[in-house]
């Protein structure tokens, strides 16, 4: 049965390849920050710990919000594709922090995290053009 989902989900991947509605072009550079990702899922995965420990012991203590970070305005080449999803996928992979959306032609990324202020910045190679 596996293999047969598989063979389908190869399938639609070539045939959307081919009509090329989906282009990506990874840079490799972007990908020197996901050496810290691991680090960062534990480290959140402990705060949301603690968070849920202070929720249960006080209901209503831990409150999220709403952050915008900076992030640069790059069109809808291939390579603007790749950076969006790279840095959707890496930034919601840490527990604490997960991507809303891009403001691609404003330069933002807007997140939203369960613990305030912690973490949640998006990997200085994946924001650097030079």
């Amino acid at each position: 049965m596996g293999a047969v989902a598989a063979a389908l989900a190869a399938t639609a991947a070539d045939a959307v390849r081919a009509q090329d509605l989906v282009r990506f072009r990874m840079r490799v550079r972007w990908l020197a920050g996901l050496g810290a990702v691991p680090k960062l899922v534990l480290t959140d995965s402990w705060l949301l710990a603690k968070a849920l420990w202070r929720q249960l012991v006080r209901p209503g203590s831990v409150r999220g919000l709403f952050r915008v970070l900076p992030f640069p305005v790059d069109g809808d080449s291939a390579t603007a594709a790749a950076r969006r999803a790279l840095v959707t996928g890496v930034v919601s992979l840490t527990p604490n922090t997960y991507v809303v959306g891009i403001e691609r032609d404003e330069g933002a990324v807007l997140v939203h995290q369960l613990v305030r202020g912690q973490g949640g910045g998006i990997p200085a190679s994946m924001v650097d053009d030079g």
